[in-house]
């Protein structure tokens, strides 16, 4: 797998044990989210481990969530890693 091999060639504190797909404008997949912890329609907020990334954009909903994996729909405007 890709990340299997980023990992083998690269120091660990470049690889963080989250991730994150945007597709196209309408659709974030995430692994490694631990909780919610601000939700709107234009502004979602997850915790992963040490970090809190936030999504942004418009008419955002949880399409899915579950087993630290999350589904985000809604036209996504950025992704932002804040701490």
């Amino acid at each position: 797998m890709f990340i299997d091999e980023l990992k083998a060639k690269f120091p660990d504190e470049l690889i963080a044990d989250f991730s994150f797909t945007v597709f196209g404008e309408g659709l974030l997949v995430g692994t490694g989210v631990k909780s919610v912890s601000y939700l709107s329609s234009e502004e979602i907020r997850l915790r992963a481990n040490k970090k809190t990334i936030a999504v942004r954009g418009s008419n955002l909903t949880l399409a899915e969530i579950g087993g630290f994996e999350i589904a985000i729909k809604g036209k996504i405007s950025a992704v932002e890693i804040i701490d």
